[in-house]
Formats: C-alpha cells, sequence, structure tokens
C-alpha cells in the first residue's frame, strides 16, 4: 500500500498496484486549477559575484564582542586589508583602537563592532564611545578580562603593565586595573588621535 501523494478530500490508501497518474490538479468543485509558475532557478554564486552583489551571510556575534580584528572587517565588508586602512584613515571607520605595544613600528587594530554593526548609532564623543565600550558597571577589570576585551595575550598585557601603559595592581597573579585608567588607556589608543 502508499500513500496517495495528491491532497484530497477523501484521501484512501491504495495498494501498490493500482497506483496510477492522478492527472491535471482539480479544485473540489471539479474545475482544473491554474497552473502554478515554476521559481526562477537561483544564479550560481559566480554570476552573484559577477553582477557586483556579494552574497551577505547573518553570523551572530556574541554580546560579549565588542572590539574586533582587522580580519573581521574585512570579512563584513568583503575588501582586502588596503581597503580597511582606507577606510580607517579616510574617517568612515572612526572607533579604531591601537593596541600594539610601544615601540613596536606595527600598529595593531581593534574595531568597535557596534559600529561595523550599526554606524549611525555611532556618532558621539570619544568619552561616550568609551564608556559603551566599557559598559556602565565595571570599575575594576582584571587581566584577563582586559585580555579578552581588547583580543591581546598575556605578554602584551604584562608589557604594558610592566611599563606603565597600563598600570594596576597586582593580587596574587592577577593584575587589576580601574576603570578610570582603562578608559585613559583607550582614549589615548584611538587611532585617529595619532595620525
Amino acid at each position: 500500500m502508499i500513500l496517495n501523494a495528491e491532497p484530497s478530500l477523501n484521501a484512501e490508501l491504495k495498494p501498490a498496484g493500482e497506483a496510477r497518474n492522478p492527472g491535471p490538479a482539480r479544485l473540489p468543485e471539479g474545475r482544473p486549477a491554474p497552473p502554478v509558475a515554476a521559481a526562477p532557478a537561483a544564479a550560481p554564486p559566480a554570476a552573484r559575484r559577477a553582477r557586483g552583489k556579494p552574497e551577505i551571510l547573518q553570523l551572530p556575534l556574541s554580546r560579549r564582542t565588542v572590539l574586533v580584528t582587522a580580519d573581521v572587517v574585512r570579512a563584513v565588508y568583503g575588501v582586502e586589508a588596503e581597503a580597511v586602512t582606507a577606510k580607517v584613515e579616510s574617517g568612515e571607520l572612526q572607533w579604531v583602537f591601537d593596541v600594539s605595544v610601544r615601540g613596536n613600528h606595527v600598529r595593531v587594530p581593534r574595531f568597535w563592532a557596534r559600529e561595523l554593526m550599526a554606524p549611525e548609532q555611532c556618532q558621539m564623543t570619544p568619552a561616550q564611545a568609551v564608556a559603551m565600550i566599557l559598559g556602565p558597571n565595571r570599575q575594576n577589570w582584571r587581566s584577563t578580562e582586559i585580555q579578552q576585551l581588547l583580543l591581546t595575550s598575556r605578554a602584551t598585557m604584562m608589557r604594558w603593565h610592566r611599563s606603565r601603559v597600563l598600570r594596576g595592581k597586582t593580587k596574587g597573579r592577577t593584575v587589576w586595573v580601574t576603570r578610570r585608567r582603562l578608559e585613559r588607556f583607550l582614549l589615548k589608543r584611538l587611532w585617529w588621535k595619532e595620525l
């Protein structure tokens, strides 16, 4: 026995030997159903790219992700590294922080994820932006939390601490930094202030 694939008002089971082509679909009143237009075939990815319309992927970011690397910016915009640098230097991306260790001639940018997702919501003063990046309630930060926020290594954090670029109090093996010092650090590290 097979189940008839056509939905009908009186669905019935038919033996396998009696299966037949049901013919054109009919409405309950006996009239033929209007033909259904076939959906146009989707263009292959190469054809979409050829027309200049990149395929947009909706990738969720964790709420804990505040700053992102240049690779994430490249992925969001679908551009080369030089194009990201051009966006920064032109001011199109303004909330960029240099988290390099001083004395190193290579700048290490971190971009505010909010500016990538909703740039119209990021028209504010530097102090307001830094306050939003750090959140409203945190007054003291552990070194590991700063590493997570700035996407840096423990070695970088310890270099900042030892060179007094980002000082804090050491309790056990953990460095604690006050909000005020972290705010000052980020304000000094704004990319466009260094240009």
